[in-house]
């Protein structure tokens, strides 16, 4: 059984005009189903602060043939990131996340 896609929360539409509402992270994934050639770092986001919970990926995202070139792009894009690396249970195709 193959596993399906997440729904992708939309970026200008939903996050972007209310972005403080959000706490946001870069996941960083390795050859993942969407771009089996290379790396992909996605945010994904949580809002804080309301009764409707909205939390998953969005369709902001950042494609790299490797690693260092996805690390490279996503700090001059968005300096100041922290890299928190990745737990023991996460997904094996995380290589790390970014706050």
């Amino acid at each position: 059984m193959q596993a399906r896609a997440p729904v992708l929360i939309d970026y200008e539409a939903v996050v972007a005009p209310s972005l403080r509402d959000f706490l946001c992270m870069w996941v960083v994934t390795a050859r993942p189903a969407d771009y089996p050639a290379g790396y992909v770092a996605r945010l994904s986001v949580v809002r804080c602060g309301q009764t409707a919970p909205l939390s998953g990926p969005t369709t902001k995202a950042l494609f790299a043939p490797s690693l260092d070139a996805l690390r490279l792009a996503l700090l001059c894009q968005n300096p100041g990131l922290t890299n928190l690396g990745r737990y023991a249970q996460d997904d094996p195709v995380i290589v790390e996340v970014w706050f």
